[in-house]
């Protein structure tokens, strides 16, 4: 089992594109951003509801009703007690991550999708 690497002050960011980013920037090696964006931008998209649902999904994984999931751009494959991610069409190389890694990196979405709509919402109304 590999050791998570945790750096207690990362968090995911949007730049001024609305593009998904991570701070600090070499958090992740790029290889394996572009995975991640992949799967949270395309896969699961800007939704707190798809994010349920990719939850939903990776119990029944867990519980073995299936091996992984897959989206619109990566497949998630449960190997032992890590996820191997792979590019659908190819545009990173396969990597895996623990699967307590996986649910860090969807906590801290999460938070970055709730912060957001605040934001938004604040906007929206003047403030």
């Amino acid at each position: 089992m590999r050791k998570i690497e945790r750096c207690a002050m990362w968090k995911f960011v949007e730049n001024e594109k609305g593009w998904l980013k991570v701070d600090p920037a070499d958090h992740f090696p790029e290889g394996k951003l572009l995975g991640i964006r992949d799967w949270l931008e395309d896969d699961i998209q800007h939704s707190l509801r798809s994010l349920e649902l990719f939850r939903d999904d990776w119990r029944r994984v867990r519980s073995g009703e299936c091996e992984g999931t897959a989206g619109n751009s990566t497949e998630q494959t449960l190997v032992g007690d890590e996820v191997l991610f792979e590019s659908l069409y190819e545009r990173w190389d396969d990597f895996a991550m623990p699967l307590a890694e996986m649910y860090e990196i969807l906590d801290r979405y999460e938070d970055f999708l709730r912060e957001r709509a605040a934001r938004r919402r604040q906007a929206a109304a003047g403030g």
